[in-house]
C-alpha cells in the first residue's frame, strides 16, 4: 500500500522551461516526449540528441523520467519506435509509455527498463489490469473515468497503477475517439487531436447549444487522501502543452495536498490553478458521478452553474497577441484563390482551385474564418484572418484543406529533428521488421462483403438471411441463445464491448461461458475483454477496440491467440496497402457503416438524448445511451464500396449496421450504392 509520504508526483513537461519547473518544485518523476512518436506532437518536446542530458539532469534531482511513445504506430515506424526504445535504454530512461501492441514484443528485450500502459490503452476494470499484469506492464495509467471504489479495486491486482489528478480532460474515453480524425483527418489516436469537442454545437438544426462536448478540466486536489488510502502509486498532472510557471505551481499544489488534509488555501490554489485554461474544474468521475461535467469551452466571466448542461452558452476564448499566433490572408481576386499563412517570422503560400459550392453545404469566407479561429494547429491557432469580401461560397471541405496546410507549414518551421544513430539488438532488429503476411488475406477491395456487424436487438431482422457472419453486439444471454437457433455456430460472433467497467464482468463472463459452450467465438475489443476470452477458453478474435495500424501489433495478438485480427478505420491507402503485406493473420476491415465518434461516460438529461448535433462544419452526430455509455454516432454514412484497389487486400470485408432502426433496408442501400458516401478522411490523403 502507498502512503502519502512515498506517493509520486508525477510532472508533464512539454518543454525545456517545464523541466526546469518540475524539477525545481520536487517532483518525483516526469514525463515527456520526442519530437515524433508521442501523443502530444503539439509541445515543443525535446531532439533525441537532448535524451541522456535530459534524463541524467532528472536523475541528479532525485527524480525518475519516463518517455512517452503513446501513439498507434504504422509499419514504417515500428523500426524508429524500437530505436528510441534503444536508446531509452542506453539514456537510462525509467520507464517507457506506450500503447501498441507491437511495442509489447520489447517487454522481455529490456528487463532494466520499465513499459507502462497509456491511458490510451483504455484500461478501466481489474480484468484490463489482469491482462497488463501477464503482459509484464509494470504500471497502468487507469481511465480518467474511473471511480475511486473502482480505482481500489484495480490496485489489488498487483500493478502499479497511475491516475489523472489535474488538467484537462478529453470528453471521450481515451483512445475510444474518431472525432478529431472524421472531421480533418487528424487522429488524437497519433497525437494530433484538433480538439473539435470544444467548439460550438447546435441541436436538431438550432444553434444556441452551446459546448456541450467541452469537459471540465479535472482538478482532484480534494481527493489525493482518498487516493492514497485506494493505493494508487503516482498522482499524474496532464499538461505537456502548459507553460513552465503553471507546471511549477501544480507541482507544488500536489506536493502540499500529499502532506496534509485539503485545507481552504490549498482549495484556493487550485482555482488559481485551473484559471490557466479559464474552464471551471471537477473531480465528478472520481467520485462516481457523471453529470454536469461539460458545458465550458473557455474561460467566463460567471462561475454560476448551469443546470441544463446541454444549454450552456459558448465563451469567447481571450485575445492572444499576433506574435502567438497565425495569421492567414484570403486574396480571392485571382484565377485560384490565393492563401497567405503568416507565423512569426515564417510565411506560407498556396493556391486553391475554385470550385462551385452547394448552398446548402457552402461557407461564406467570414464563417470560414469563424471556424479556422475556433481549430488550434498544434499548440498555436489563427488570431486573425483576412478577406476581401464575404460574397463567394466556399465548400465545407475547403477548411480541412485549409488546415492540412496549416499543420504542414508549422511542421516544417519547428526545430528539425537531430539524427541519432542507433544500433539494434539482433532479436530487436528482427521484430522491428515487417512480418509475413497470412495467405488469407488474398481478396482485393472491391469485392462483396461477406461479414455484417449487428446490434442483440436487431438480429430478428436477418431471420433467413444466412449467406453473411454475424459479429454481434451487446448481446446477453439471450442473444446468445437465440443466435444459436438462427444460425450456425460458425456464423456467429458474440462481441464484448470496446468499455467496460467492473459491475459488468459478471454478466460478460456469464455470456462468453455460454458462447464457449456452443462453439461460438468471442470478438474481444480491449485487453480485460482479451483476459475474460484466454482466462475462459473462449475461441477469440480482435475486433476494432484492438484494431492495428502495423502488422507487428497483428503478430503479437497472434501470439496471445487471437484468431484473426481488425485493421483500424483510421488506416489512409499507404497504411492498408502495408497492412495487407504485413499482417500475419486473416484480417477483417469495415467498408461501409455509420462509426460510433466518441464513447463517453458523461450523462445527459434525457432530453438530450436521441439529439443530432452538429457543429459549423456540419459533422453531424446523434447522441444515444447503450449500456451506461454515451455515444455519438455520425449521420453521415462511411462507405468505401465504390474503392476498387488490388493493392489492398484483406480476407473479409464488414459493413457494420449496428444502430440503425431499418438495418435490413440499409444494407440493400449500400450493396446497390444507393447511399452516396465519400471516403472516410478522404481514403487518398494520409492520417498520418
Amino acid at each position: 500500500m502507498i502512503d502519502s509520504l512515498n506517493i509520486e508526483i508525477l510532472a508533464p513537461v512539454g518543454n525545456q522551461d517545464a523541466l526546469n519547473a518540475a524539477i525545481n518544485q520536487q517532483a518525483n518523476a516526469v514525463y515527456f516526449g520526442l519530437t515524433s512518436i508521442n501523443a502530444r506532437r503539439g509541445a515543443a518536446n525535446f531532439e533525441p540528441s537532448e535524451l541522456q542530458n535530459l534524463v541524467k539532469k532528472v536523475h541528479q534531482a532525485n527524480a525518475k523520467a519516463y518517455l512517452a511513445l503513446n501513439i498507434t504506430l504504422t509499419d514504417r515506424e515500428v523500426g524508429k519506435a524500437y530505436r528510441i526504445v534503444e536508446l531509452a535504454a542506453q539514456s537510462k530512461v525509467d520507464a517507457i509509455i506506450i500503447c501498441d501492441p507491437a511495442l509489447l514484443f520489447l517487454v522481455k528485450l529490456y528487463p532494466n527498463l520499465e513499459f507502462h500502459f497509456s491511458t490510451q490503452a483504455a484500461c478501466s476494470n481489474e480484468e484490463d489490469m489482469n491482462m497488463a499484469k501477464e503482459l509484464g506492464i509494470h504500471r497502468v495509467v487507469l481511465a480518467r473515468e474511473n471511480s475511486i471504489d473502482e480505482i481500489k479495486t484495480m490496485t489489488q491486482v498487483g500493478v502499479d497503477t497511475e491516475v489523472f489528478v489535474q488538467g484537462a480532460m478529453c470528453f471521450a474515453v481515451s483512445g475510444r475517439c474518431l472525432l478529431s480524425s472524421w472531421g480533418g483527418g487528424k487522429s488524437g489516436n497519433r497525437g494530433a487531436c484538433t480538439s473539435p469537442c470544444r467548439v460550438p454545437w447546435g441541436a436538431n438544426q438550432e444553434a444556441g447549444c452551446g459546448t456541450p462536448f467541452s469537459m471540465y478540466d479535472l482538478g482532484a486536489v480534494e481527493q489525493v487522501p482518498e487516493l492514497v488510502k485506494a493505493g494508487v502509486t503516482s498522482l499524474k498532472i496532464e499538461g505537456r502543452l502548459k507553460k513552465g510557471d503553471w507546471v511549477a505551481s501544480a507541482v507544488k499544489l500536489y506536493k502540499s495536498a500529499t502532506n496534509q488534509v485539503a485545507t481552504e488555501q490549498l482549495k484556493e490554489n487550485a482555482e488559481e490553478l485551473g484559471q490557466y485554461a479559464g474552464r471551471k474544474q471537477s473531480d465528478a468521475f472520481l467520485k462516481g458521478e457523471h453529470t454536469k461535467m461539460t458545458g465550458q469551452s473557455g474561460r467566463t466571466a460567471s462561475d454560476e452553474p448551469n443546470d441544463e448542461q446541454v444549454a450552456e452558452k459558448p465563451v469567447e476564448e481571450p485575445k492572444v497577441k499576433a506574435v502567438d499566433g497565425i495569421t492567414i490572408k484570403i486574396d480571392t481576386s485571382q484565377p485560384k484563390t490565393e492563401m497567405t499563412a503568416t507565423w512569426g517570422e515564417y510565411e506560407h503560400r498556396w493556391q486553391v482551385t475554385k470550385s462551385k459550392a452547394n448552398k446548402k453545404r457552402a461557407m461564406t469566407l467570414s464563417q470560414v474564418a469563424e471556424v479556422l479561429m475556433d481549430t488550434p494547429v498544434y499548440d498555436t491557432k489563427v488570431i486573425a484572418v483576412d478577406i476581401p469580401n464575404d460574397d463567394l461560397l466556399f465548400p465545407n471541405r475547403f477548411i480541412g484543406k485549409v488546415v492540412d496546410e496549416l499543420y504542414t507549414f508549422i511542421r516544417i518551421n519547428q526545430k528539425v529533428e537531430k539524427k541519432v544513430t542507433i544500433t539494434l539488438p539482433a532479436e530487436a532488429k528482427e521484430l522491428s521488421l515487417k512480418p509475413e503476411g497470412d495467405a488469407a488475406n488474398k481478396h482485393p477491395l472491391g469485392g462483396k462483403p461477406t461479414v455484417l456487424r449487428i446490434d442483440a436487438a436487431q438480429i430478428n431482422n436477418f431471420d433467413g438471411l444466412t449467406r453473411y457472419h454475424y459479429i454481434i453486439e451487446n448481446a446477453v444471454l439471450e442473444t446468445v441463445e437465440l443466435a444459436e437457433k438462427m444460425f450456425t455456430p460458425s456464423q456467429v460472433t458474440i462481441a464484448l464491448p470496446t468499455v467496460f467497467y467492473s459491475n459488468q464482468i459478471e454478466e460478460l463472463t456469464t455470456v462468453i461461458k455460454e458462447a464457449t459452450k456452443r462453439k461460438i467465438a468471442i470478438e474481444v475489443n480491449s485487453w480485460g475483454g482479451l483476459h475474460l476470452a484466454k482466462e475462459l477458453n473462449a475461441q477469440f478474435l480482435a475486433g476494432p477496440g484492438l484494431a492495428i495500424t502495423n502488422g507487428r501489433a497483428g503478430d503479437f495478438l497472434k501470439g496471445l491467440g487471437c484468431q484473426k485480427v481488425y485493421w483500424s478505420i483510421e488506416a489512409d491507402r499507404k497504411i492498408l496497402t502495408d497492412l495487407s503485406q504485413s499482417t500475419p493473420l486473416p484480417a477483417r476491415m469495415t467498408v461501409a457503416g455509420f462509426p460510433v465518434l466518441m464513447h463517453s461516460r458523461v450523462e445527459f438529461p434525457e432530453k438530450a438524448y436521441g439529439k443530432i448535433y452538429q457543429d459549423r462544419r456540419e459533422i453531424k452526430m446523434k447522441m444515444a445511451m447503450n449500456q451506461g455509455i454515451t455515444t455519438l454516432r455520425t449521420e453521415k454514412p462511411y462507405s468505401l464500396l465504390k474503392q476498387k484497389d488490388a493493392n489492398i487486400t484483406a480476407a473479409e470485408y464488414v459493413i457494420d449496421l449496428t444502430g440503425l432502426s431499418k438495418p435490413r433496408k440499409t444494407l440493400k442501400q449500400f450493396l446497390s450504392c444507393s447511399i452516396e458516401a465519400p471516403s472516410l478522411f478522404n481514403f487518398d490523403k494520409s492520417l498520418f
